[in-house]
């Protein structure tokens, strides 16, 4: 188990925050903005995953709650999983 101290030095367990949604391309409607930016919020780490036909993709939520077209990497949910959680 690993645990994480944010600059408030609240300590929390290493978790992952998601909101999901069914192919969402362009993360562009202002709900989905809203939610991102409440888990990005939480200390740790926050995703969107996409469920697409295709398989599932994840982008980080401070991106999508930015709007930021540049930071919206979609990255296979596994390797997200696997490599940078």
């Amino acid at each position: 188990m690993q645990w994480l101290s944010d600059d408030k030095g609240i300590t929390t367990r290493k978790s992952l925050l998601f909101q999901s949604k069914k192919e969402n391309y362009t993360f562009g409607q202002s709900s989905v903005r809203r939610q991102a930016r409440q888990i990005a919020g939480v200390p740790g780490r926050g995703i969107v995953i996409d469920y697409r036909p295709d398989g599932f993709m994840a982008v980080d939520a401070l991106a999508v709650s930015r709007a930021d077209r540049q930071g919206l990497r979609p990255t296979p949910l596994g390797d997200v999983l696997a490599e940078e959680f």
